[in-house]
């Protein structure tokens, strides 16, 4: 209960550290319009799906996601003070860790949903193991596992209470874009914004569980 309450005072930590930190729009602005563009074309590019086509277009939207967390973390350490080295090999095992972490949680919210979110607890760290620490892929997630398992319950029921608040968020306002007659390609760009906002929230926030997790485990050694 005491680290639940310490992970309500994460919630207002990264909101307001992500309110003085709306940069990294700006330094993640290609990813970002790349996605929007994407998502806003996905129902008129598919309106008679090839399996191949469809498949290309996920993988480069995937594409489009890594990349926006990769440097939006990058950002957001580097307002830190924290000096992130950027080599071809860390971007590799960056993408290849977010990719294998990608597909798991996408087959484990298609599952039961609950997997997904549980997923999405356990491997959360896995980004901030590979860009800080350089860990490699495997490492990366093992880590973020170890990291995440004394808070796992209370950490995935927040993560579930965050997912249900955003996408209740998006549904009420398809359903208000459907009274007032807006076109479906207006709710598109906003609901697309709206996911990458939550998105940077949330690379906000798992970098100061990934903050308060090494405190308590340096308070720990120390005793």
């Amino acid at each position: 209960m005491g680290f639940f309450l310490k992970l309500i005072e994460v919630i207002k930590e990264s909101w307001f550290d992500f309110m003085s930190g709306l940069g990294v729009f700006k330094a993640c602005a290609p990813f970002l319009i790349g996605i929007v563009i994407f998502e806003v074309s996905q129902p008129y590019l598919f309106e008679d799906p090839i399996l191949l086509q469809r498949f290309i277009f996920h993988v480069c939207l995937t594409a489009l996601h890594i990349g926006l967390t990769f440097y939006g973390l990058r950002f957001i350490y580097i307002k830190m003070n924290v000096d992130i080295e950027l080599t071809s090999r860390k971007a590799l095992i960056f993408i290849l860790s977010q990719a294998y972490i990608t597909l798991v949680t996408g087959l484990g919210f298609l599952l039961l949903f609950f997997p997904g979110v549980m997923i999405t607890s356990l491997t959360c760290l896995a980004p901030i193991y590979v860009l800080k620490d350089n860990q490699g892929p495997i490492e990366a997630i093992v880590s973020s596992v170890k990291a995440i398992k004394p808070v796992f319950i209370q950490l995935s029921v927040l993560f579930l209470f965050l997912l249900l608040f955003f996408m209740s968020v998006v549904y009420f306002g398809e359903y208000l874009f459907q009274v007032i007659t807006e076109p479906n390609i207006v709710f598109s760009v906003v609901a697309s914004l709206m996911s990458i906002v939550f998105m940077f929230y949330s690379l906000f926030f798992i970098v100061n569980v990934y903050q308060r997790l090494q405190e308590s485990s340096s308070e720990l050694e120390a005793l």
